[in-house]
């Protein structure tokens, strides 16, 4: 069973998410009406699972977060965030202050049930105990890295994605000799908000990624949330377009890494980082397939390993790395 501690000042969310996730896997161990609540009874509960609202009285989430953490520090923290720039902008600094994943939170209690298979997936995936793997690490002197052009880098992450996404980008170094591309699946409105985020801790530019929009190298590009973008070339230039295929993740990391691959050919790195599921596995396997290189995040270092471990499985990854290795070898470039 997945023990899950519910916080939230509503009465009426937590009743509804006490309708959602009650049952089968997971079993609600209590409710909280605010942060302070929410410390103690992780403490008492030590729960798998804490959802947790940020605006509450007497204790704030975000205050709550490095205090459950210090009673309860297995207990994975899953906020629910509002739709809005503000709501973005404190759903990032919660993550950075130990939270592991967020939902967007609809104004309308009624369509909080829609939630019902995203939030149980989220809570399923971050109730799974880390396993050491036995995938070895990749450093092999025989993979040398040679380019006829500037490299072209897509890089793909999900769940614990956008913290290990600041500390790769946070550690390249200005003027850095390629193209990087970032999918990351959040919701339309977010990823402004995380581009400005890391722009600001960065010393490379990163910024928002634009319809038609020209590559410069050196700059790094987060595709909008709710949109699929491809790499394009046009009169010898690389290019952003947005594109109408479907997909189960959105943004998709396979429909990047393939244009990538397609556009770049030998010239072409994907790098998957933390996330559940499997996006970007069909990806690294196009970009080996035209001769490019491919890089997953050590799986022990993930929050959510099951996107690395599923690149890997596919026998195209040449390079299994931690974060700042990461950084390092693309510094290297």
């Amino acid at each position: 069973m997945i023990d899950v501690l519910i916080v939230d000042d509503s009465s009426t969310v937590r009743s509804a998410l006490k309708k959602i996730l009650d049952g089968g896997e997971i079993n609600i161990v209590g409710s909280a009406v605010n942060g302070a609540e929410a410390v103690e009874l992780a403490k008492r509960y030590k729960p798998d699972v804490i959802t947790l609202d940020i605006e509450m009285p007497v204790m704030s989430g975000l205050d709550a977060i490095p205090e459950i953490k210090k009673v309860s520090p297995e207990s994975r923290i899953l906020i629910l965030s509002s739709i809005s720039e503000e709501g973005a902008e404190v759903t990032f600094e919660a993550l950075k202050r130990g939270a592991d994943d967020f939902v967007t939170k609809p104004s309308s209690f009624m369509d909080l049930f829609k939630l019902k298979k995203d939030l149980k997936d989220k809570i399923i995936g971050l109730s799974k105990k880390k396993v050491k793997a036995n995938f070895g690490k990749k450093l092999h002197e025989k993979v040398s890295l040679k380019f006829d052009t500037t490299p072209i880098i897509g890089i793909g992450a999900s769940t614990g994605g956008p913290q290990v996404v600041m500390e790769i980008l946070s550690g390249l170094k200005k003027g850095i000799n390629s193209f990087l591309i970032v999918a990351i699946h959040m919701p339309e409105g977010f990823t402004k908000t995380f581009a400005k985020r890391l722009d600001q801790s960065s010393q490379i530019t990163v910024k928002e990624a634009e319809f038609g929009e020209k590559l410069e190298e050196g700059v790094a590009y987060v595709i909008q949330g709710g949109k699929n973008m491809v790499i394009e070339n046009l009169d010898g230039k690389r290019i952003l377009s947005v594109v109408g295929k479907k997909s189960r993740f959105v943004p998709s990391i396979d429909i990047l890494l393939t244009s990538i691959a397609h556009i770049g050919k030998s010239n072409s790195i994907g790098i998957i980082l933390s996330g559940m599921g499997d996006d970007g596995s069909e990806g690294v396997k196009e970009i080996k397939k035209y001769g490019g290189y491919n890089i997953a995040q050590e799986p022990e270092t993930c929050v959510l390993p099951s996107m690395p471990e599923n690149a890997i499985k596919t026998g195209a990854v040449d390079y299994i790395l931690s974060p700042k290795e990461i950084a390092d070898f693309l510094n290297k470039l």
